[in-house]
């Protein structure tokens, strides 16, 4: 028969079921957020909150993550570690390049105004090219 409804510990606006890819990866709002690797290939529900994307897996919450953040591929390393299960083998152990490249912070690029080049310089880039 019908059984109590568990709490919801905060509202959401959207709710959405995604397979969890290889990587290790859902999308969700123009975005992939990460997801412990033992997920990879079953479902998880993903909630929108205002301040988070919740991502729930039977019944239990498995990550969570800011929403509306400036980067397009949220991480959280965590979810890479850990030892295989019957289903899923462990990814390997990050190297140095990439350690290093995930503690880069994407704070420090520049704006994209201030990346912009002059079209002079692309010109000048060309005429050298045609010499």
């Amino acid at each position: 028969m019908l059984q109590p409804v568990p709490p919801v510990s905060e509202p959401f606006d959207c709710v959405v079921a995604r397979r969890v890819s290889r990587d290790c990866l859902v999308s969700f709002d123009g975005r992939r957020y990460s997801v412990p690797f033992a997920w990879v290939g079953r479902w998880v529900e993903i909630r929108g909150t205002a301040q988070h994307v919740v991502l729930v897996g039977e019944g239990m919450e498995l990550a969570r993550h800011a929403r509306h953040t400036r980067a397009r591929l949220v991480l959280d390393p965590r979810h890479y570690d850990g030892t295989s299960t019957a289903a899923v083998l462990a990814p390997p152990p990050l190297g140095e390049r990439a350690r290093a490249q995930l503690a880069t912070s994407y704070a420090a690029l520049p704006e994209p105004a201030a990346v912009t080049r002059p079209f002079t310089r692309y010109v000048a880039l060309i005429e050298e090219v045609a010499r």
